[in-house]
């Protein structure tokens, strides 16, 4: 399950950030580390919440915000001086 879901993402993910490493838009020295706590960011909270049984999804809103906050979050750690 791990193989064929998460570790798609990840790898996925760490491809994006490679390519805008390449480009001189981040600078990520453990891709690994940085989709972690990227997609941790965006749906950490959430999976939680749910798995302790709280059934309400948040609302779009939310979720823009919550997407907004972990871009912010991720950029102010990783962006180079010519992407900011």
């Amino acid at each position: 399950m791990w193989e064929r879901g998460p570790a798609v993402t990840y790898a996925r993910f760490k491809a994006v950030l490679a390519e805008r490493e390449r480009r001189g838009e981040i600078r990520v020295p453990d891709r690994q580390i940085a989709a972690e706590q990227f997609i941790g960011g965006l749906v950490a909270h959430v999976q939680m919440k749910l798995a302790f049984g709280m059934t309400e999804r948040p609302s779009k809103a939310k979720t823009e915000r919550r997407v907004a906050r972990a871009v912010e979050t991720f950029m102010a750690r990783y962006a180079t001086d010519a992407a900011k």
